[in-house]
This record gives structure tokens, C-alpha cells and sequence, in this order.
């Protein structure tokens, strides 16, 4: 029988830490310093969100994902059509994972992750619409898309801008929303 993780709002495994004071919750915060520089730069670095065998753990079952797609592949919203015709060239590229295994589901409840989106976001708390997964192994030719729309290639200057210059001009082209 099926799991339809879509309808378990809580938790499914052990994996991810449980909140269960407003200190286990401060452990999770950034810094008023690093909320600073994300309003001002955009991103942020050095912030360790996952454990290594969280990480670990969740590219095991991604594998387990992809090798048995033919299974998964009616509960997933969307499969990159190309790398279905073409997998050695083009990178997987899906959205669902939540709706298919248990970790995936429960990656979106965890405090490592909804607390310091809902402080950068200015919000009480954060609801997910959907995962997206691009996966590309070492050494595989295909790319990742993940800009988004641009008014031009990529070669054309947008590899040399900074954060703050590709927020700027994207929102002018009206395809980002800047924090």
C-alpha cells in the first residue's frame, strides 16, 4: 500500500529534530547581524542547516527516487520530459519528492529549516507549496537551470554580475522578487 504523505501534516520519521520550547527553537535563529546582511546582500553563507547524515540520508533515498522513478513517477507533479528521453545529457529534474518519501516529507517541518526562512521572510511561521529537485551527479554533462528567465544567454553578462546586480536586473525584467 501507498503512503499519501500529502495527508500526514506532522511528522513521519525520526530524522529532523522536534520543537518542543521556545529553546529548542533559538537554537535554529540567526543572528540579527545575519538577517541584516540578507536584506542587504541577498544571500547567506556559512549556515549549516542539515547534519552530514541528514544530507547523507536524504541523497540515499533521491537515488532510490530516480532508480525507481517508473514507480514514483504518476505522484510526482513533474518530470523533466528530456532527461525521460534522454537521462545521460539532461539532469533530473523533479518536483514531489515530499509526496513519495518519508524524509522528503518531513524535511519541510523541520525547525533547521522553517526557522530561519520564517525570520528572513518576517513571518510567524512558513507554509510550503512544493519541492523541486535538480539533481546532477559529478561529471554529467547536463545543466542546471536555475536562474530563471533572463532578457538574454547567460553568456551575455549575467555570469559576472554580483547578487545584487542579477536581484536588480531581474526585478526590472519583473522575474525576481527581491526580499
Amino acid at each position: 500500500m501507498t503512503t499519501e504523505y500529502q495527508k500526514i501534516h506532522g511528522y513521519v520519521t525520526d530524522r529532523f529534530p522536534r520543537v518542543n520550547s521556545p529553546a529548542d527553537l533559538a537554537r535554529y535563529e540567526l543572528s540579527p547581524d545575519q538577517i541584516s546582511r540578507y536584506h542587504e546582500e541577498g544571500f547567506l553563507t556559512g549556515i549549516k542547516i542539515l547534519e552530514p547524515e541528514q544530507v547523507d540520508e536524504l541523497a540515499r533515498r533521491l537515488e532510490l527516487i530516480r532508480k525507481g522513478l517508473d514507480r514514483h513517477i504518476q505522484r510526482l507533479y513533474e518530470v523533466e520530459a528530456a532527461y525521460l528521453e534522454r537521462p545521460d545529457e539532461v539532469t533530473f529534474h523533479f518536483l514531489g519528492a515530499w509526496l513519495v518519501d518519508a524524509c522528503f516529507h518531513d524535511l519541510i517541518f523541520s525547525p533547521q529549516i522553517t526557522v530561519p526562512i520564517s525570520q528572513l521572510l518576517g513571518s510567524d511561521r512558513v507554509r510550503f507549496w512544493h519541492d523541486q529537485i535538480f539533481y546532477k551527479p559529478p561529471r554529467h554533462p547536463g545543466v542546471v537551470p536555475w536562474l530563471g528567465a533572463t532578457t538574454g544567454p547567460v553568456e551575455s553578462g549575467y555570469g559576472a554580475l554580483t547578487i545584487p546586480q542579477i536581484k536588480q536586473a531581474a526585478s526590472q525584467a519583473g522575474t525576481l522578487i527581491t526580499p
